[in-house]
Order: structure tokens, then sequence, then C-alpha cells
């Protein structure tokens, strides 16, 4: 269906033979393999390119642990990548938005940049050299995009009223508002709320135990899971599917080649 950036979101027509979730192999490998493949686009669309399709391999790879993870016992910790995935197709949408695609992406990029050598400098995980490497990668922005560099380095601070955590400058759940708001998805905002409550601790803690007195004063402590583990690998992948075959459509379709 159109959305009213003008774009074309997946329909049924194209998500048609990948609505099942045991379809998700079949998905990874083509995808996979077109990303290892060569293919051509505008040179005006280099930025973008690069960002979104960086996002992939990593919806990709999240895609395969939740593949392996699936058949077994233990199938239900993959709601994490599945989270995961989610928030990098939220990335995906947020860098496409027409017109804007090549500063968008070029900001997710310097953001990502920023935060790397900040969270490497305060955890002493990176050696100088390292960081050198970095500054090396932010500095042709520095050069050529200043006014992003600049306004991007304002948005990490505590005076900019942006939200500082995000290179879009809103919430999560503003974004998602917006996706629903352009026809991207229906109950996306739930979707994200799911995902995150499954990957939470506090709310671990809270639905998997309980504690119960017995008439004779005796306290038992009880632990559960809230899904089997076939229930949570058809969760996963059924999501996992989804998002791929979308956020490969949008990209195909941005960059003008054949989505196979």
């Amino acid at each position: 269906m159109p959305d009213s950036r003008g774009g074309h979101e997946p329909g049924e027509d194209e998500l048609r033979g990948f609505e099942d979730g045991d379809q998700l192999g079949r998905v990874v490998s083509r995808i996979e393999a077109r990303l290892d493949s060569t293919f051509s686009f505008a040179d005006e669309k280099a930025h973008s390119a690069a960002a979104t399709l960086a996002l992939l391999r990593m919806m990709v790879a999240h895609a395969n642990a939740i593949l392996a993870v699936s058949v077994t016992p233990y199938a239900e910790t993959a709601g994490a990548n599945a989270r995961a995935m989610f928030e990098a197709w939220l990335d995906i949408y947020a860098i496409l938005e027409a017109g804007h695609e090549e500063d968008n992406a070029r900001r997710c990029v310097v953001f990502g940049l920023l935060e790397f050598r900040d969270h490497s400098i305060a955890t002493g995980r990176l050696d100088d050299d390292d960081i050198s490497k970095i500054n090396m990668m932010i500095e042709p922005y520095r050069i050529e995009r200043p006014q992003i560099l600049a306004d991007v380095e304002l948005q990490r601070t505590t005076k900019d009223r942006r939200n500082s955590h995000y290179w879009t400058g809103t919430s999560r759940t503003a974004l998602i508002k917006l996706m629903e708001d352009r026809g991207v998805g229906s109950a996306l905002r739930s979707i994200y709320k799911m995902l995150s409550w499954d990957a939470h601790h506090v709310i671990v803690v809270a639905l998997r135990s309980s504690i119960a007195t017995h008439p004779n004063g005796a306290t038992e402590v009880g632990f559960h899971a809230l899904q089997t583990p076939t229930q949570a690998a058809l969760v996963n992948r059924y999501l996992a599917v989804k998002m791929l075959v979308k956020a490969w459509w949008q990209v195909t379709q941005h960059l003008g080649i054949d989505p196979g």
C-alpha cells in the first residue's frame, strides 16, 4: 500500500509465501545471498545504502540467532533478538524518510560513531589507537558536513530538548506512532511493548515466579515459563519473517534494485 510519503509498503502480494514463520530460514538465505552479491544503485544514494544495508545485515544476524535458538528448550530467550530486529527496522524506516535519506543516513552514522567512541572511552574497551581510528572516521563529516556533526553533538548534550539517546531526536515510541500514522503498520506500539516486556528482567521476576503459603504454614517458591519453547519459537520466527521482508522491500525499493 502507498504511504503518505509516496513510497510503497509491502502488501499481501509481496508478503505472499512468507507469512509463515517456518519460512524464516528461506527468507534469511535469500536476503543473505543478495547482500553478499553485487548490485548497483545511484551514487547519490551511497550513504543511505551503506547505512540501511548495514542494518539489514544486523537484522539477518539476529534472525539467524532466532533460528538457532528456536529448536532448543530456550527459545524464549530469542525475544531479545526479535526486539533488536524491530529497532533496526525502525532505524531503516527513519533513514528512508523521503527527500532526507542521505542526510538521515549521515546523521545516523555520526551519532553512532560518537556513541561508540564515548562508550569505548568510558569502559576502557579500546586503546588510544582504536579511538584515533574512530576519530578519523568522524573527521570527514567535520569537513564535509560540519552542520550535521555540530547538530548531533548538540543533541547529545543536556542543553538540547531532543532525545539524546536516539539519532532521530525522538523517542522510539514517538517514531513508532509516526510509522503507524503513515500506514507503515498497525499495532506496532503493542508489538514493541510486548518485545520490551519479554526482555525486561523486572517483568521476568514478576511473571515467572510465585510464592505460596500452605495451610501448614510452609512457604513454597515456584518458577514457570509463560510460553512453551514451541510457542515462543513460533512468535519470534513469525515476527522475524515479517520484519525482514518489510525492511528488505523498503531498502530495495529505495535503491531501485530487484528484491529477488
